[in-house]
């Protein structure tokens, strides 16, 4: 295992279902309340490929993170791996004023109907000075036994939500292949 400082920070794969432009900016939102928004710079776009091998939407290869408060971030979570010191939203087109918006903080009329507040990995605010609470939620659980802690799950299924005119909409979901 490896430990900071770092001498390279990269944002790790994922997809997106609208393709991005090379030179195109996305918005990284660390899930911490200690570690600011900033954005990464799109070098390269790659098909990002399903369980069967069908196309499964795009993944953008993006800059490394040049941030010093980012890249030397030290986990204060003695159960997390210090190689991957939080959990992130990726926005694409860019939203430079999203923030992360903490668990504890959330109200039940603030996310999906249905959703367990304990199953909410991140919630991010568009517009934090309008006020009106997250408008993305990205949720993991466990795909047997929703009620279960993570770390007691054989396999973790997820589903991002995001609301639009005050009501919630299922925008992605995953499971294991």
């Amino acid at each position: 295992m490896y430990i900071p400082p770092w001498t390279e920070t990269t944002v790790e794969p994922f997809a997106l279902q609208k393709l991005p432009k090379v030179g195109d900016m996305v918005t990284i939102v660390p899930f911490v309340t200690d570690a600011p928004t900033f954005e990464l710079e799109v070098t390269d776009v790659l098909e990002a490929m399903g369980c069967t091998d069908e196309a499964a939407g795009w993944h953008p290869v993006l800059s490394p993170v040049e941030r010093s408060d980012i890249r030397d971030y030290e986990v204060d979570d003695p159960g997390r791996n210090p190689e991957f010191p939080f959990e992130v939203g990726v926005f694409y087109p860019k939203i430079p004023r999203a923030n992360f918006v903490p668990r504890q903080s959330l109200r039940l009329d603030q996310i999906p109907e249905g959703v367990a507040r304990h199953t909410v990995q991140g919630a991010v605010d568009f517009d934090p000075e309008a006020g009106g609470g997250p408008d993305v939620v990205f949720v993991e659980r466990c795909c047997t036994s929703p009620e279960k802690a993570l770390d007691q799950c054989e396999y973790i299924c997820g589903e991002t939500y995001w609301r639009e005119e005050k009501i919630w909409r299922l925008y992605d979901s995953f499971t294991p292949c």
